[in-house]
Protein backbone atom coordinates (compact mmCIF):
# COMPACT_ATOMS: atom_id res chain seq x y z
CA UNK A 1 0.00 0.00 0.00
CA UNK A 2 1.27 3.49 -0.91
CA UNK A 3 2.11 6.02 1.76
CA UNK A 4 0.93 9.25 1.28
CA UNK A 5 3.22 12.60 0.94
CA UNK A 6 3.18 13.26 4.81
CA UNK A 7 3.28 10.05 6.19
CA UNK A 8 6.87 9.30 3.69
CA UNK A 9 8.30 12.63 4.93
CA UNK A 10 7.23 11.57 8.61
CA UNK A 11 9.29 8.23 7.85
CA UNK A 12 12.30 9.47 6.41
CA UNK A 13 12.21 12.26 9.38
CA UNK A 14 11.90 9.47 12.11
CA UNK A 15 14.40 7.10 9.58
CA UNK A 16 17.47 10.21 10.18
CA UNK A 17 17.01 10.47 13.97
CA UNK A 18 17.72 7.03 14.41
CA UNK A 19 20.89 6.13 15.21
CA UNK A 20 21.50 2.06 15.82
CA UNK A 21 19.35 -0.03 13.87
CA UNK A 22 19.26 -3.69 13.50
CA UNK A 23 18.70 -4.23 9.70
CA UNK A 24 19.57 -8.17 10.54
CA UNK A 25 18.82 -9.26 13.26
CA UNK A 26 21.68 -12.52 13.81
CA UNK A 27 24.00 -10.08 11.93
CA UNK A 28 27.93 -10.43 12.27
CA UNK A 29 28.98 -7.16 11.36
CA UNK A 30 27.87 -3.31 12.99
CA UNK A 31 28.51 -0.51 10.75
CA UNK A 32 29.58 2.51 12.30
CA UNK A 33 28.09 4.99 9.80
CA UNK A 34 29.40 8.67 9.64
CA UNK A 35 30.25 11.53 12.16
CA UNK A 36 29.29 12.82 15.48
CA UNK A 37 25.91 13.51 16.02
CA UNK A 38 25.05 12.11 12.45
CA UNK A 39 26.76 8.64 13.62
CA UNK A 40 24.35 5.47 12.97
CA UNK A 41 24.94 2.14 13.70
CA UNK A 42 23.67 -0.50 11.60
CA UNK A 43 23.78 -4.47 12.50
CA UNK A 44 24.09 -6.17 9.02
CA UNK A 45 25.00 -9.52 7.71
CA UNK A 46 28.27 -9.72 6.06
CA UNK A 47 27.17 -12.34 3.85
CA UNK A 48 24.25 -10.46 2.20
CA UNK A 49 26.88 -7.38 1.62
CA UNK A 50 29.81 -9.44 0.13
CA UNK A 51 27.32 -11.16 -2.11
CA UNK A 52 26.10 -8.08 -3.78
CA UNK A 53 29.12 -5.99 -3.91
CA UNK A 54 32.69 -6.68 -4.89
CA UNK A 55 33.91 -3.80 -2.48
CA UNK A 56 32.24 -5.74 0.63
CA UNK A 57 33.24 -8.86 -0.63
CA UNK A 58 36.91 -7.67 -0.60
CA UNK A 59 36.32 -5.70 2.81
CA UNK A 60 34.62 -9.09 4.72
CA UNK A 61 36.67 -11.52 2.91
CA UNK A 62 39.89 -13.64 4.51
CA UNK A 63 42.34 -10.85 3.48
CA UNK A 64 41.49 -7.84 5.69
CA UNK A 65 41.11 -7.44 9.20
CA UNK A 66 36.82 -6.71 8.86
CA UNK A 67 36.55 -9.98 7.57
CA UNK A 68 38.47 -11.96 10.07
CA UNK A 69 36.21 -13.92 12.82
CA UNK A 70 33.19 -12.54 12.42
CA UNK A 71 30.54 -14.07 14.47
CA UNK A 72 26.76 -12.91 15.07
CA UNK A 73 27.44 -13.38 19.20
CA UNK A 74 30.04 -10.80 18.91
CA UNK A 75 29.52 -8.45 15.64
CA UNK A 76 32.52 -7.15 14.41
CA UNK A 77 32.32 -3.08 14.73
CA UNK A 78 33.54 -1.57 11.26
CA UNK A 79 33.87 2.63 11.02
CA UNK A 80 32.81 3.96 8.14
CA UNK A 81 33.37 7.57 8.80
CA UNK A 82 32.84 9.70 5.51
CA UNK A 83 29.99 8.12 4.62
CA UNK A 84 26.26 9.28 4.33
CA UNK A 85 24.52 7.34 7.48
CA UNK A 86 20.97 7.72 6.26
CA UNK A 87 22.13 6.57 2.34
CA UNK A 88 24.22 3.58 4.26
CA UNK A 89 20.93 2.83 6.13
CA UNK A 90 18.77 2.40 2.66
CA UNK A 91 20.95 0.65 0.50
CA UNK A 92 21.43 -1.85 3.59
CA UNK A 93 17.63 -2.37 4.08
CA UNK A 94 17.58 -2.98 0.48
CA UNK A 95 20.60 -5.48 -0.03
CA UNK A 96 18.97 -6.98 3.27
CA UNK A 97 15.02 -7.60 1.48
CA UNK A 98 13.93 -4.98 4.39
CA UNK A 99 11.79 -2.98 2.42
CA UNK A 100 9.69 -2.19 5.37
CA UNK A 101 12.94 0.30 6.51
CA UNK A 102 12.77 1.89 3.11
CA UNK A 103 10.58 5.09 2.66
CA UNK A 104 8.72 4.79 -0.50
CA UNK A 105 9.85 8.81 -1.32
CA UNK A 106 12.99 10.00 -1.76
CA UNK A 107 14.58 13.73 -2.20
CA UNK A 108 16.33 14.02 -5.02
CA UNK A 109 19.63 14.80 -2.73
CA UNK A 110 18.74 11.92 -0.86
CA UNK A 111 18.75 9.28 -3.60
CA UNK A 112 22.08 11.38 -5.08
CA UNK A 113 23.71 10.78 -1.64
CA UNK A 114 22.68 6.67 -2.29
CA UNK A 115 23.84 6.71 -5.95
CA UNK A 116 27.15 8.23 -4.81
CA UNK A 117 27.78 4.91 -1.98
CA UNK A 118 26.36 2.67 -4.74
CA UNK A 119 28.98 3.38 -6.95
CA UNK A 120 31.72 3.86 -4.12
CA UNK A 121 30.67 0.38 -2.82
CA UNK A 122 30.00 -1.02 -6.76
CA UNK A 123 26.24 -2.84 -5.24
CA UNK A 124 23.94 -1.00 -8.58
CA UNK A 125 23.14 -4.04 -9.70
CA UNK A 126 21.88 -5.33 -7.09
CA UNK A 127 20.01 -1.59 -6.30
CA UNK A 128 18.94 -1.03 -10.08
CA UNK A 129 15.22 -1.81 -9.08
CA UNK A 130 14.94 0.43 -6.33
CA UNK A 131 16.40 3.38 -8.84
CA UNK A 132 13.46 2.29 -11.65
CA UNK A 133 11.01 2.76 -8.76
CA UNK A 134 12.38 5.85 -7.80
CA UNK A 135 12.54 7.28 -11.16
CA UNK A 136 9.06 6.63 -11.66
CA UNK A 137 7.90 8.21 -8.79
CA UNK A 138 10.13 11.26 -9.36
CA UNK A 139 7.72 14.24 -10.79
CA UNK A 140 9.05 16.21 -14.26
CA UNK A 141 11.38 18.62 -13.66
CA UNK A 142 12.93 21.42 -15.68
CA UNK A 143 15.67 22.40 -13.33
CA UNK A 144 19.11 21.97 -14.04
CA UNK A 145 21.01 20.77 -11.45
CA UNK A 146 18.07 18.40 -10.37
CA UNK A 147 17.84 17.05 -13.74
CA UNK A 148 22.10 16.73 -13.49
CA UNK A 149 21.59 14.75 -10.50
CA UNK A 150 19.18 12.97 -11.96
CA UNK A 151 21.56 11.99 -14.78
CA UNK A 152 24.52 11.06 -12.46
CA UNK A 153 22.15 8.36 -10.54
CA UNK A 154 20.91 7.12 -14.10
CA UNK A 155 24.61 6.69 -14.63
CA UNK A 156 25.58 4.96 -11.60
CA UNK A 157 22.57 2.72 -12.16
CA UNK A 158 23.82 1.76 -15.68
CA UNK A 159 20.55 2.78 -16.76
CA UNK A 160 20.54 3.65 -20.62
CA UNK A 161 16.74 4.96 -21.14
CA UNK A 162 16.41 6.69 -17.97
CA UNK A 163 19.85 8.52 -19.20
CA UNK A 164 18.79 8.99 -22.58
CA UNK A 165 15.76 10.38 -21.40
CA UNK A 166 17.33 12.99 -18.76
CA UNK A 167 19.89 14.05 -21.09
CA UNK A 168 17.08 14.82 -23.72
CA UNK A 169 15.69 16.83 -21.07
CA UNK A 170 18.73 18.87 -19.83
CA UNK A 171 19.80 19.90 -23.25
CA UNK A 172 16.10 21.22 -23.99
CA UNK A 173 16.08 23.13 -20.49
CA UNK A 174 19.96 24.05 -19.95
CA UNK A 175 21.39 27.36 -21.57
CA UNK A 176 24.19 28.01 -19.97
CA UNK A 177 28.08 26.30 -20.77
CA UNK A 178 27.75 22.47 -20.17
CA UNK A 179 31.27 22.85 -18.84
CA UNK A 180 29.88 24.32 -16.05
CA UNK A 181 27.21 22.23 -14.80
CA UNK A 182 29.98 19.50 -15.82
CA UNK A 183 32.14 20.88 -13.44
CA UNK A 184 29.90 21.58 -10.77
CA UNK A 185 27.96 18.75 -10.78
CA UNK A 186 28.56 15.93 -13.00
CA UNK A 187 32.20 15.63 -13.65
CA UNK A 188 33.16 13.39 -10.21
CA UNK A 189 31.01 10.37 -11.87
CA UNK A 190 30.17 10.76 -15.10
CA UNK A 191 33.24 10.91 -18.01
CA UNK A 192 32.68 13.78 -20.53
CA UNK A 193 32.89 11.37 -23.62
CA UNK A 194 29.76 10.15 -21.94
CA UNK A 195 28.06 13.07 -23.05
CA UNK A 196 28.83 13.23 -26.38
CA UNK A 197 31.46 14.05 -29.03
Amino acid sequence: MAQSKEQSDVDIAQLKKQHGVDIALTGDIILAVGKDDDKMSLRVSSLFLKSTSKVFAAMFGPRFAEGQGLNESNPRTVPLPDDNPFAMRIICSELHLRTDLVPDELTTSEFYSIACLVNKYDCHIALKRLFQVWMMNTESTTDPNTLALHMVSAYIFDDATAFERITHDLIVHYDMPYIKLWEDVVSCFVPWKALGN
